[in-house]
């Protein structure tokens, strides 16, 4: 007798990307940038790609590598809106876009 198995690779999840700034009256400002709840259900997230665009520049920029779900961004106070997106690679080597993933958008306001 043969029997088959269909084994499928679930994806890596998250609840929303948090957003906080250290101290908003100085420029530049720091932005430190969290996922919450970041976890693949059938093994672990090896790696985050971050990166930022804005309403007058929809191309990401700002990218960084970590192997933690934070990171941190030096941002000159430009007005503008800031979002924020991760790409995160699963231990199958499969990559999710937080912005896929979620209609949420993670933003903030600099002025």
């Amino acid at each position: 007798m043969t029997r088959y198995v269909k084994i499928e690779n679930e994806l890596p999840t998250f609840t929303q990307i948090d957003i906080t700034p250290q101290d908003m009256s100085k420029d530049p400002v720091v932005l430190n940038v969290s996922l919450r709840n970041a976890k693949d259900p059938d093994g672990v997230i090896q790696s985050y790609l971050w990166y930022y665009y804005t309403n007058t520049d929809p191309e990401p920029q700002g990218f960084r590598v970590t192997n933690v779900p934070s990171t941190s961004f030096v941002m000159p106070k430009v007005t503008n809106d800031y979002y924020f997106a991760v790409v995160m690679t699963d231990n199958n080597e499969e990559k999710v876009n937080t912005e896929e993933i979620s209609d949420a958008r993670y933003f903030i306001t600099l002025e």
